[in-house]
């Protein structure tokens, strides 16, 4: 929630140093909007394909769960595993929708940025911050993707250590999830950074306070 809190801070702080919106920038929107599309687009076909495969893992998963003869404990770690792929696809999402609005926000600052140039200001710093902003948050998206690939499949040897094995499993989840959401963090601080370079070279037209980089 407050990863949230901060992002809309951030939001509104970038909207108040561009008070003036340059011509370039419906022309960079329409490029970042139509790749968001296209991600959107890939993120629907993966969903689709990972659906596909839940009824295949089902049957694949009273295999590998033979240890347990419990008919009621079997279908409750089918629920847990559902669960976690859930949870998994949540998270994910999530980020990736934050990573969208950073490139729209990260596209803003270099039309800004552009009429800084033309203006005849030195926007070198800029520029470079910018280009580490993308890169980062292309890691960031990489890092997300490979997350929602992943498929937490509960392993039972015994019947007795299914409790023991179900928190293990819920455990590499939370870990997995953590270190992605330091992937976008990163993302974020970069374009937090160039930002910062730009209000250096241009001033902050809304006066606002900086924001926190920092989400809990």
């Amino acid at each position: 929630m407050k990863f949230l809190l901060v992002s809309l801070v951030f939001i509104i702080f970038v909207g108040n140093v561009f008070a003036e919106t340059p011509p370039s920038w419906q022309t960079r929107r329409e490029e970042v909007q139509t790749r968001i599309e296209e991600r959107r687009e890939e993120l629907q076909v993966r969903k689709e394909e990972r659906l596909a495969s839940v009824s295949a893992r089902r049957e694949e998963m009273r295999t590998r769960l033979q240890a347990v003869r419990d008919e009621k404990k079997l279908q409750l770690l089918e629920r847990i595993e559902e669960k976690f792929a859930q949870i998994n696809e949540r998270r994910t999402d999530h980020f990736l929708k934050v990573l969208d609005r950073l490139r729209e926000i990260l596209a803003k600052i270099q039309s800004r940025t552009d009429r800084a140039e033309a203006n005849g200001k030195n926007v070198s710093g800029v520029d470079a911050a910018i280009t580490k902003a993308n890169a980062a948050i292309d890691a960031a998206e990489t890092a997300v993707n490979t997350q929602a690939d992943k498929v937490y499949e509960i392993t039972v040897s015994e019947e007795t250590t299914a409790r023991n094995d179900v928190g293990v499993l819920m455990k590499k989840l939370q870990e997995d999830l953590r270190a992605t959401r330091d992937w976008v963090q990163k993302a974020r601080t970069a374009v937090f950074d160039s930002l910062q370079s730009l209000v250096r070279v241009v001033g902050n037209d809304g006066g606002v306070a900086t924001p926190s980089a920092t989400p809990t």
